[in-house]
């Protein structure tokens, strides 16, 4: 099977959650975490989509400006941000949690009730010497059950919060019986549904290469 050129993207993250949906969409991925750290406390004052999409932007360019040289055979850099905004009346947004005790806060706001996931995405597309930067959002509304006591205190000592906005993953609490409405992926931390119409088609049939953090794509195989 001839091996294809396929587009060649700069995941600027941290998050294993966001290259895993990449790469399983088929795209070739290199993987650069961002010099660019987030607030610890999101802005309560600002819009959460336009937040999250200065967020991701923050991210992306701090990326290109630390100059890697992975970047000089890039097509796109894509990076993304991911706010939970709690049920009105609050409405509080919120980030990542920075320890035990503010996961466990963030959960109980939650449970229970329906909320808000929002992930917005910068992406730049290499036109010549120049980079040239767009931005989407995407929002989808969260129903997470009221869990038992035991279950919560379990999931708080594993430290399956750690880096993931409102302290959790909905790829990891499946079991929890999670209720989205919208693309799910949205709440994993890349909107897929929205970014395909950005990016063009995958090449399929992607091998990753353990050492150098980057996948060979071939031709998918067609009729005849």
């Amino acid at each position: 099977m001839p091996l294809v050129t396929a587009t060649r993207i700069i995941l600027a993250s941290r998050s294993p959650r966001r290259v895993a949906l990449l790469r399983e969409a088929g795209y070739d991925v290199t993987v650069i975490e961002p010099p660019y750290v987030d607030p610890p406390t999101p802005s309560q004052t600002a819009d959460p989509t336009m937040l999250a999409m200065e967020l991701s932007e923050l991210k992306g360019r701090s990326v290109l400006a630390a100059g890697d040289a992975a970047l000089e055979h890039a097509d796109v850099i894509i990076a993304a941000d991911t706010l939970v905004v709690t049920p009105a009346p609050e409405s509080t947004v919120l980030g990542q949690p920075a320890d035990r005790r503010e996961a466990a806060d963030m959960l109980a706001m939650l449970l229970g009730r329906e909320h808000q996931v929002i992930t917005g995405v910068a992406l730049a597309r290499r036109k010549r010497e120049q980079w040239q930067w767009s931005r989407l959002v995407d929002t989808a509304s969260v129903t997470m059950p009221a869990q038992d006591s035991a279950v919560i205190e379990a999931y708080l000592d594993g430290h399956q919060w750690r880096g993931k906005a409102g302290g959790y993953n909905l790829a990891e609490l499946a079991h929890w019986g999670i209720v989205v409405t919208g693309d799910p992926t949205t709440v994993i931390g890349l909107p897929m549904q929205a970014l395909a119409e950005m990016l063009p088609p995958p090449h399929r049939n992607c091998n990753h290469n353990r050492h150098h953090d980057h996948d060979q794509c071939s031709a998918p195989a067609g009729n005849g």
